[in-house]
């Protein structure tokens, strides 16, 4: 009965306002106070999400960077994380560092930095890079070999020399041990060998090698005597003496000279 009494009295009393001053006014100028509550809204709403991305984006809030270098990489991501920084990761592989510690960090440690920001971090890699070893090194000398390998990273290389028809061909390649398949890829720790071949080289008793020596002095010998034979002799080349007596040569006076005397 209290409710629908005051129900009454309030849908009385707005009926009575509709009336009203304030209301007569918007009733005529509803236009123009649009126009004007539009703007100030705007500004309102606009200078609102103002505030609320400077909380957001910790606008003016700097911190100092922490030194995570040479840590272990989840102990840095910890600290850095616990402090509010975002970070990514780049890795290398170098079996003088320990595996998972931090090599270099961007920003360096001490640096005030915006708050939240992101920290780059290089670190050791847990596990050794994969390369595939390239089929090229076959049929190519081992020097070459080597120095593809090298290029690559590989440092435990070695080499294993068998007989063959080639000299110095590579002609097999293994790695710990197992033989190598085509396309398969190896961690650059592995211990690589391959495999070169080398002329065979003929070897002979002491007999074999007297009578090898005699068979060719024998021959040697040959050849000089056929050539003495076939040359022609030394009167064939000699020159007919002749037979002509040499013309005396007289000497006459130069008249000229002779006119002087007189």
């Amino acid at each position: 009965m209290m409710c629908d009494l005051l129900k009454n009295y309030f849908i009385k009393l707005y009926m009575s306002n509709q009336g009203s001053f304030f209301k007569r006014i918007y009733d005529r100028y509803q236009v123009w106070i649009n126009l004007v509550i539009i703007p100030i809204v705007g500004v309102v709403v606009f200078w609102l999400l103002i505030q609320f991305m400077d909380f957001w984006t910790h606008h003016g809030e700097t911190a100092k960077m922490p030194n995570v270098e040479k840590k272990n990489y989840y102990d840095a991501l910890n600290i850095l994380e616990s402090q509010g920084f975002e970070v990514e990761v780049d890795s290398i592989f170098d079996l003088k560092i320990k595996h998972g510690q931090v090599v270099d960090q961007s920003p360096k440690p001490n640096e005030i930095v915006k708050y939240g920001r992101t920290v780059y971090l290089k670190i050791n890699s847990f596990f050794p890079e994969m390369k595939k070893v390239d089929d090229k090194l076959l049929h190519i000398s081992s020097v070459q070999a080597q120095k593809t390998l090298q290029s690559m990273g590989f440092t435990r290389i070695v080499v294993k020399y068998i007989d063959g028809a080639n000299e110095d061909e590579v002609i097999r390649i293994r790695y710990n041990g197992k033989e190598y398949k085509r396309g398969e890829k190896v961690p650059v720790t592995a211990e690589v060998e391959i495999t070169v071949t080398k002329a065979k080289e003929e070897t002979y008793s002491v007999d074999e090698a007297r009578r090898q020596v005699e068979a060719r002095e024998k021959l040697e010998n040959d050849s000089l005597s056929n050539v003495s034979d076939d040359s022609p002799s030394n009167s064939e080349f000699e020159e007919p003496q002749s037979t002509e007596e040499p013309q005396s040569i007289t000497s006459t006076e130069n008249p000229v000279n002779s006119d002087i005397e007189e």
